[in-house]
């Protein structure tokens, strides 16, 4: 039995997150949503970037940093890959002993740390050293011996 399944059509990841990039197909969704979204201001092939997404049982909408207030139908984007990459390196040197550390951290989970996120919800795979020196400017070695006074007193 030979069966022919027909792809569909390349759509935006429905959990991207703040800051992702997306390019607006301009089609898909019911017929008037991509004519709303042309009058509204978005152009066939344009990158656009998340604020977020709303996600429900049959829709999900996409909410875009460059149209505050106005949300799409995520079926008209697709995921933009740009060639800047995932992850960032952040050099920290630490405030005591100027030992610089490296830390790789996701640029989303970055943008949600400076947007106000605690460092232990948005870094959970970071060690509790690296999200202290990101945190205080202070390496664990350093923080450790500050605080070693402290194990004895009870």
């Amino acid at each position: 039995m030979n069966f022919n399944f027909i792809e569909p059509p390349p759509t935006m990841n429905i959990y991207s997150q703040k800051g992702d990039r997306v390019r607006f197909l301009n089609k898909n969704g019911h017929d008037w949503e991509p004519e709303r979204a042309r009058e509204i201001g978005l152009v066939e092939g344009e990158v656009y970037t998340v604020e977020r997404t709303d996600v429900g049982g049959w829709h999900t909408d996409v909410y875009l940093q460059e149209f505050p207030g106005y949300h799409f139908n995520s079926v008209m984007f697709e995921n933009h890959k740009e060639t800047v990459p995932e992850t960032e390196e952040l050099h920290i040197p630490c405030s005591i002993c100027a030992m610089t550390q490296v830390i790789p951290v996701r640029r989303s989970d970055l943008q949600q740390y400076k947007d106000g996120a605690h460092a232990q919800h948005t870094f959970p795979y970071l060690s509790a050293d690296d999200r202290e020196l990101i945190i205080s400017g202070v390496c664990g070695k350093c923080f450790d011996e500050l605080f070693e006074d402290d194990d004895d007193e009870g």
